[in-house]
Order: structure tokens, then C-alpha cells, then sequence
């Protein structure tokens, strides 16, 4: 009996020690500015200074902040020396309350043994700055039946139906027609691309002063463009491995005898027929590919 009653002795001593231990540490809390508006940002600021190793707790977005709604909050860093411990943390409220004095005290919870003590700051007042000033009790009313023009409002949902309807009607024609459309470029290209070899390769057999020089330009304009056509490296090809590609008997003749002119310093001196014969085989090649491409 006499165990039980110390242990109640000593017990309610400690509450007492930790009710007058909490009694020293008091928190400060205080707006930053002396007056707000409805629905404007305001900073309160709430620290405080206790003993060293003592667990400070401060309020989070949980707690109720009336007649303030919490925006944010900002904590900072406990700062410390051999015997005390500073924190603070800034506080962004707003208030949409219409009271033109509004007071706010924030607590910090001191924890010991599992519970903790509510250590609350001294009240702080901050004033509502009404925007609108006081109406008169009788308002005047000015009639005005003046048309005042009107910007027009951009309709998105047309705009939006607008484009998706014109991504259906590709998509669906890209399937329908796909392949002609296709087929058609491909040969738009390969003629224009011949329209432009033949300026080239006439300009160049025109202007050819029958040298062996002028006339291997001409030969490569030729083999440049057949290159391009059916997508073989002529140019890095002999005239013996041409004909091997393609013996046709017109060709293999036109290429033996421009050869002979070139780098045999003779021949029967037709260079003009032999380069049409050329450019005769081109014109072959181009509408065989043509037919292809048609037929794919």
C-alpha cells in the first residue's frame, strides 16, 4: 500500500515538473503585415526557443487555421546552441471572411512520453481593407440604349470538330487513294528529273568540242542520270561492266565506240549519233520504270 501511494507521489511530481517546464517555453506568433484583403496572401510567423532535446512539434496542413485557410508553409532549419534550440516556420494564409478584425494564436506541441503539451502563442489581430466603398441608399439610374460593339468569341469546339473531321477525311482518303496518289508522285518525279537530264546532257553535247575531254563530261552527265534512275553506281562502273549489266546491242555499240574516241584518240567521228543512242536508252529505261511503277 505504501509502494502504490509512492508511485501516485511520484508520478503526479512529474506532471507538475512537466506542466512548469512547459510553462518557460513559450512560442511568438505574428503577422507579417497590419492589414490583408479578401482572398490575398499573408505571412504569419510562428518560432519559438526551448531547451535543448526537447521534441517541438509544429502545426501542419491538418490543423484548423480559422477564420485563415493555410496556403503554404515555409519550415526552416533548427538552429542550436549548448543549451538551446531555436524554430520557425512562416505560415501563407489567406481569408475570404468579410470581419474587419480578424485574430489568430497557433499553437506548438510540445511531446513528452508519448503525449504532448499545446504551448499556444500570443493572439495576433490583423484589419480587412475593404475594397468597396459604402453605397448611397438611392442609386440613379442613367438609361443607355446605344448598341456598343461586341469581339466576337473564337469557337473552339468548331474549331477542334473542324480539324478532326479533316484528319478523317485524309486518313480515309490516304487509304482509298494512297496508292495511286503514290504511284503518281513517284512518276511526276522520275519525268521531271529526266526533263531536267535532257537540258543538261543537250546542253552539254551542244556545246562538246568533240575532245576527249568534252566528251567524257558528257558521258558522265549520262551515267550520273542513269545512276540516279535505277539506283546503280555508273559512274564508278566501266564500260564493260555496263554492258554486262545491260547487253543491249545499241548500247553496247554507242559505249564501245565513245570509249574508242576518249581514250583511243580515234574513231569514225558520228560522236553526235553515238550520244543519242544514249540518250535513245535513257528514254527506254525511263518509260520501262514508268510502266513499273504504274503496274505496282
Amino acid at each position: 500500500m505504501l509502494r502504490r501511494k509512492f508511485i501516485l507521489l511520484f508520478l503526479l511530481s512529474f506532471c507538475v515538473f512537466v506542466d512548469m517546464n512547459a510553462q518557460k517555453i513559450t512560442p511568438n506568433g505574428a503577422f507579417m503585415q497590419d492589414s490583408t484583403k479578401v482572398g490575398a496572401v499573408i505571412s504569419y510567423t510562428l518560432s519559438i526557443r526551448y531547451p535543448r532535446g526537447e521534441n517541438i512539434i509544429f502545426p501542419d496542413s491538418t490543423y484548423d487555421f480559422s477564420p485563415f485557410e493555410l496556403v503554404r508553409k515555409e519550415a526552416f532549419s533548427t538552429v542550436s546552441d549548448s543549451l538551446n534550440s531555436f524554430d520557425s516556420t512562416v505560415y501563407y494564409l489567406s481569408t475570404f471572411e468579410t470581419d474587419p478584425k480578424q485574430s489568430l494564436t497557433l499553437p506548438v506541441f510540445l511531446v513528452k512520453n508519448k503525449d504532448s503539451i499545446s504551448l499556444f502563442a500570443n493572439e495576433d489581430e490583423i484589419t480587412l481593407v475593404t475594397i468597396l466603398k459604402a453605397l448611397p441608399d438611392s442609386l440613379v439610374a442613367i438609361e443607355n440604349t446605344d448598341l456598343q460593339p461586341v469581339n466576337l468569341a473564337f469557337n473552339y469546339p468548331y474549331l477542334i470538330a473542324g480539324l478532326v473531321l479533316l484528319a478523317i477525311i485524309i486518313i480515309v482518303v490516304a487509304l482509298i487513294f494512297g496508292k495511286s496518289i503514290r504511284q503518281k508522285i513517284k512518276a511526276y518525279r522520275l519525268k521531271k528529273a529526266y526533263q531536267s537530264f535532257l537540258r543538261k546532257y543537250d546542253s552539254a553535247l551542244t556545246n562538246s568540242s568533240g575532245t576527249a575531254q568534252s566528251q567524257e563530261y558528257v558521258l558522265l552527265i549520262w551515267k550520273k542520270y542513269m545512276e540516279k534512275l535505277e539506283a546503280v553506281p555508273y559512274t564508278k562502273f566501266t564500260t564493260k561492266e555496263i554492258i554486262k549489266l545491260h547487253p543491249e546491242k545499241k548500247l553496247k555499240v554507242a559505249l564501245q565506240e565513245i570509249d574508242k574516241n576518249i581514250y583511243g584518240g580515234f574513231g569514225d567521228g558520228d560522236n553526235k549519233t553515238k550520244f543519242e543512242r544514249l540518250r535513245s536508252y535513257s528514254e527506254e529505261r525511263l518509260n520501262l520504270i514508268l510502266k513499273e511503277v504504274k503496274n505496282a
